[in-house]
Order: C-alpha cells, then structure tokens, then sequence
C-alpha cells in the first residue's frame, strides 16, 4: 500500500512539472529563434562560427547522453509520462541544439563557394 501511494505522490509532482515545461520549452524555441536570426544577419569572424561549430557538437553529445540515459532508465522501468520526453527533447534540448548548429554556419563562405561554382559553370 505505501509503495502504491509513493507511486501516485510522483505522478503528481510529475504532473505538477507539465507547465512549467511548457512555458520553458516556450522560452527555449523562442531563444533558439533569437539566437538563429542574429546570427545569420550577424557579420562574424570565422572564430566566433568555430566556436559555436565545437559548441554545437558538444551540446550534441550531450542530447545523445541524455537520450541514452533516459532509454536505459525506461529499461529499468523508469517510465515517465509522454509529454515529459517531448517537452524535455522536442521543447527544451532540440532548439537550442539547432540554434548553435545555424549559428556555426559561415554563411560569407557559402556565398563564396557559390559565387566560386556559378563562375565556373
């Protein structure tokens, strides 16, 4: 009976999370969008892109790490509700990692390589 009632203390303290990871995953795509739009209107160094290439890879890994450890919780039986892994991977860890990847773009050398390939055709 206490392990019942422990169970369904944590669901609603999960539960009670679901807002609060809504408002961050809002805030999350809403910073990633920020992030994204200054930095391909930016003019920055190719430092700066390498920066945030090896940033970006990083924070990468971690989103694998984080992914892996959650699917081996779940073998365990660690199972959260739906929503939590979607807010947590789709909402908070996913923006952000594709904010760093477009902001590791180095877009003056992409208009160079193009600018390159249109001479010589």
């Amino acid at each position: 009976m206490v392990t019942v009632v422990t169970a369904a203390m944590e669901v609603i303290r999960v539960e009670g999370a679901m807002r609060p990871m809504i408002y961050a995953s809002i805030v999350a795509w809403t910073c990633a969008i920020m992030l994204s739009v200054v930095m391909l209107r930016a003019t920055v160094s190719p430092a700066v892109r390498r920066i945030f290439k090896r940033t970006a890879w990083v924070y990468t890994a971690v989103v694998i790490l984080i992914m892996l450890y959650s699917i081996v919780g779940a073998g365990f039986g660690v199972i959260l509700p739906g929503w939590f892994y979607a807010c947590l991977f789709v909402g908070i860890l996913v923006p952000m990692q594709i904010a760093l990847h477009v902001a590791a773009i180095d877009k003056e050398a992409l208009r160079y390589e193009r600018s390159r390939n249109e001479r010589s055709n």
